[in-house]
């Protein structure tokens, strides 16, 4: 359109090319929800936030370009140029930025932290500015009915008041739903996973119970491997056997006294992320070794968080199934042992009053 003779405005062709980049969008969240999670769907919302910040830009620039051709001055016709092709510029970045990650499929599982993040920043920026100006204004209308002109200080005051109390509130909430909706399997993770294991720990045996845990934190922290270990011993490992752990185990894991916090070693290629399993009147029972993530990026701030939070009540929830473990280890053995002597006295009857002497029984129960 730029180099054709159709004779259309600027605006115009704004217009058309973001209708053109809104088609295109709709069409990438198309092919997004008919794809299976994996590296494919991460690849996509990369691109879809590039586009996205491109049309912000695009209407950012059609209202440039509207100011610029109603400049009163020629000192505000220049800044309005300028801003047009700071703007311009700032397009064409952020959209190859976004394209150049996708397709290199590096730090791919940024995505969902950028979009939140993002996402997070607009909406909360513009409930402020829509709080302070309708605050503004209702003062301002109501000090010229009841007070005449003299309130037009004290409106603005007032209203950038009203949205410094709203903006803790609002960021929360906001947060919430960003992360609910962008991160929901880190929200899985923080909030379900301890309920999980606070369940099966009365059901489940320690090795089910940290299978079960170690499956959901790989999924929820997108780690390549991982595995929980229980005094120097493996108790479950996931997309690593077994040997493989015991030899890094040899050579690594240094005792430490701080117990809460994680330890990070982004130069370790089996396992970078060492998680205590420590809760208050357990001690520290183990360690969670999570490895690299695929796409060579390490775990965000909230992931190492979220980690930190539940490595207490998984430590707890082990703890409780070992001791129940052991405890149906003993009551098995002493059921074994009366069976033992039950069998006994019956050869002994039957030795001294015959074969048609009814047996004990070998009811629990009645025992």
């Amino acid at each position: 359109m730029n180099y054709s003779h159709i004779g259309l405005s600027p605006e115009v062709e704004n217009v058309i090319i973001l209708l053109l980049m809104a088609l295109a969008v709709v069409l990438i969240v198309i092919r997004h929800r008919s794809m299976p999670p994996g590296t494919g769907r991460q690849q996509i919302r990369w691109a879809l936030l590039g586009f996205f910040w491109s049309l912000v830009c695009i209407v950012a620039l059609v209202i440039v370009e509207i100011a610029s051709d109603n400049a009163s001055t020629f000192s505000a016709a220049i800044w309005t140029t300028i801003l047009q092709h700071l703007v311009i510029a700032l397009l064409n970045a952020l959209l190859m930025i976004a394209i150049t990650i996708s397709l290199l499929r590096y730090r791919l599982y940024d995505a969902d932290e950028t979009i939140s993040r993002s996402i997070t920043f607009g909406i909360v920026t513009l409930a402020l500015l829509l709080i302070f100006a309708g605050a503004e204004k209702a003062i301002e209308i109501l000090g010229e009915e009841y007070f005449g002109e003299r309130l037009g200080a004290i409106a603005s005051g007032t209203g950038a008041a009203i949205a410094a109390v709203m903006i803790g509130p609002l960021h929360h909430r906001v947060t919430l739903w960003a992360e609910h909706r962008f991160r929901s399997q880190l929200g899985h993770l923080r909030l379900g996973l301890p309920l999980l294991v606070a369940d099966m720990r009365e059901t489940a045996t320690p090795r089910a119970l940290a299978n079960t845990a170690l499956a959901r934190i790989e999924k929820g922290v997108h780690a390549d491997h991982g595995a929980v270990i229980i005094e120097n011993d493996v108790l479950s490992a996931h997309g690593i056997d077994d040997k493989t752990v015991r030899a890094w185990l040899a050579k690594d894991l240094a005792p430490t006294s701080n117990f809460r916090r994680l330890y990070c070693d982004r130069t370790d290629p089996f396992f970078p992320m060492r998680v205590p399993l420590y809760a208050d009147g357990v001690g520290l029972l183990g360690w969670l070794l999570l490895g690299p993530r695929p796409d060579g990026s390490f775990f965000s701030k909230e992931e190492r968080e979220a980690l930190l939070a539940i490595a207490d009540p998984i430590a707890r929830a082990l703890a409780i199934a070992f001791q129940r473990e052991k405890a149906d280890g003993e009551w098995i053995r002493e059921v074994g042992a009366l069976r033992g002597m039950i069998d006994r006295l019956n050869d002994r009857l039957n030795r001294h009053f015959g074969p048609d002497t009814d047996e004990l029984t070998h009811n629990r129960s009645v025992t």
